[in-house]
């Protein structure tokens, strides 16, 4: 597990250079990492969705794939990502 103050580092971070442009970018179906947004958010909008498809009278049937990347990264080995992702001097573009 990622110890806490790592996490908090992170996070703070993230809200002072990352933030305000990542939540640009975000789309209308996006719940994570939105100010006033979560997991229940989500799953309204997902119960209306196929709520809806389901009144729709030329509709049969639904069909529903989700993913949670919530945990995704927390298997990665961050010592060899950080050793992937760090620049030899030889290679530096100027």
């Amino acid at each position: 597990m990622t110890p806490v103050i790592a996490r908090n580092f992170e996070r703070t971070v993230y809200n002072i250079f990352n933030k305000r442009d990542i939540e640009f970018r975000l789309g209308a179906n996006q719940f994570a990492y939105k100010n006033g947004e979560s997991c229940g958010n989500a799953l309204i909008k997902m119960q209306h969705e196929i709520l809806s498809a389901l009144d729709n009278p030329f509709n049969k049937a639904v069909r529903l794939f989700t993913m949670d990347f919530s945990k995704a990264f927390d298997n990665v080995n961050h010592h060899l990502l950080a050793e992937k992702l760090k620049v030899s001097p030889l290679h530096v573009e100027k």
